[in-house]
């Protein structure tokens, strides 16, 4: 398996008021899903969200493809690799969105909405 962790900057959510899933993190999830990828996303900082996921080299393909079609329709700014490794076997279960705010302080994010909403506001 392959694991990757990056953080993906400016992100846009208004962008999925017309998709089934709103606000980015659950656009993201729900293709993740699809994909047979896991992991978790969650706020980072501002505009930017953290990625961690996980799958075979051909999901992992299909999902940075996918993230690569959300930049190009500016969903995204700019994707900041931070890790990439090869793994033996899988850390997580599913694909899910982390709301633990101590998890985001802890890793230097700063969360500026106040509790996190369930994506109704198109939040990241």
């Amino acid at each position: 398996y392959i694991r990757m962790t990056e953080i993906l900057r400016g992100v846009d959510g208004s962008q999925t008021v017309l998709a089934p899933h709103h606000g980015f993190r659950k656009f993201v999830q729900a293709k993740a899903t699809e994909i047979g990828i896991t992991g978790a996303i969650q706020r980072y900082h501002h505009s930017d969200v953290r990625i961690s996921y996980e799958g075979t080299a051909s999901q992992v393909n299909q999902f940075i493809h996918f993230l690569d079609l959300c930049r190009g329709h500016g969903m995204i700014s700019v994707v900041d690799q931070v890790a990439h490794h090869s793994v033996e076997a899988r850390r997580f279960h599913d694909f899910f969105i982390d709301r633990d705010l101590n998890y985001t302080v802890v890793n230097g994010g700063r969360l500026l909405k106040g509790t996190y909403s369930d994506g109704n506001e198109f939040d990241k």
